[in-house]
């Protein structure tokens, strides 16, 4: 669905306008702007306004998003770190139906490789504030070191088990503006959009060019003029050619 976005003036515009719309000014509390809530991947910093940028970001692709999070020896959150929404999977349900586990992989769609290397999965925890569940998943991981904490996300379609995109409902328009743009630019670039292959003149009628094969026949010219008008007068009897422009 990203692909599909960005390839169409159209929808990237939209999805970028939805975006600037739930940024806003940002927080009403100016100074949470600037507040570090976590690291990036980079070990770069991660300010409550950025995070609500990627946030905004996410949910007009996507309808949704999801944050990681991250506990310290005291179970508090000690940071927080935005999860790219196409690299999110949910795990398998229990007998209640539910699904406890969230798995992060980089090549869901085979974009990468054709081949799934579970090596990479990331299996992290549903996010869940209740202290006895959050120790019981500290101590199966071996260690606070060893915890790689838990997910939440927020889904503005519920319908589905993953949200549909905003842009869902105009899917093929967006596809067919990107098809479009794509033949445009390359007629342009093999030089053939909007040119001229065949200009000719109006033929001459079958009785002109009956007199025109007779007087070939009786002329000095020979046998090649002959067969240069029988040729012109076979284009014209098979239709292969019409006056005009093609």
């Amino acid at each position: 669905m990203e692909r599909l976005i960005n390839g169409s003036v159209t929808a990237k515009s939209s999805a970028r306008m939805l975006t600037r719309f739930l940024i806003g000014q940002g927080f009403e509390n100016e100074s949470l702007n600037t507040v570090e809530v976590g690291k990036d991947r980079y070990n770069r910093p991660i300010t409550a306004y950025k995070l609500l940028r990627q946030i905004a970001l996410s949910s007009a692709y996507y309808s949704g998003y999801y944050v990681r999070s991250q506990f310290d020896a005291n179970l508090n959150v000690s940071g927080l770190q935005f999860e790219d929404f196409k690299h999110i999977r949910f795990g398998l349900k229990d007998s209640n139906d539910y699904s406890g586990k969230i798995v992060i992989y980089n090549n869901w769609d085979k974009s990468k490789s054709l081949k799934t290397d579970r090596k990479q999965y990331i299996v992290l925890d549903v996010w869940n504030r209740n202290q006895v569940v959050i120790k019981s998943q500290i101590q199966k991981a071996g260690g606070i070191k060893e915890y790689r904490g838990q997910v939440f996300f927020n889904f503005f379609d519920e319908y589905y088990i993953y949200p549909l995109s905003p842009i869902d409902p105009v899917m093929f328009d967006a596809d067919t503006e990107n098809q479009i743009s794509k033949f445009k630019n390359g007629e342009l670039r093999r030089g053939f959009f909007m040119k001229k292959i065949i200009h000719h003149t109006e033929f001459e009628s079958q009785r002109m060019q009956m007199i025109s094969k007779i007087k070939c026949l009786n002329s000095r010219a020979g046998v090649m003029n002959c067969h240069l008008w029988s040729w012109k007068g076979l284009l014209m009897m098979m239709g292969t050619l019409k006056q005009g422009k093609i």
